[in-house]
């Protein structure tokens, strides 16, 4: 299940994703289909769901203000999409983003 969407809605990054990044709630979806086709097929998981924090995040928005904040964020999503190439990326608001990556991968690609 390696895909990216073109959905987008509105605003801010607060409010907005990329254009290659999925809505919260088909990331949540589309992880759950995953994780049950993996068991039923193999007993085992192939892939996790990573979660990411960007701590602090708000002393840079207080610092260089919301909308370089929101460009930052922009990049940040587009750095995790280029370390998680064909994998599902979502921006679940604020600071926090997540990626369905390969168990294999994950240690390779957060390095």
């Amino acid at each position: 299940m390696e895909h990216t969407s073109n959905k987008t809605s509105g605003g801010s990054m607060k409010n907005r994703h990329s254009a290659t990044l999925i809505r919260m709630q088909e990331f949540f979806r589309a992880v759950q289909e995953q994780l049950e086709q993996e068991w039923t097929s193999f007993h085992t998981f192939n892939s996790c769901p990573v979660f990411f924090n960007i701590t602090n995040f708000h002393l840079f928005n207080a610092a260089y203000g919301i909308e370089k904040g929101d460009a930052c964020l922009q990049h940040i999503a587009m750095l995790l999409q280029q370390h998680f190439p064909k994998k599902l990326v979502t921006h679940l608001g604020a600071d926090h983003f997540a990626v369905l990556a390969d168990t294999a991968d994950v240690e390779i690609s957060i390095r």
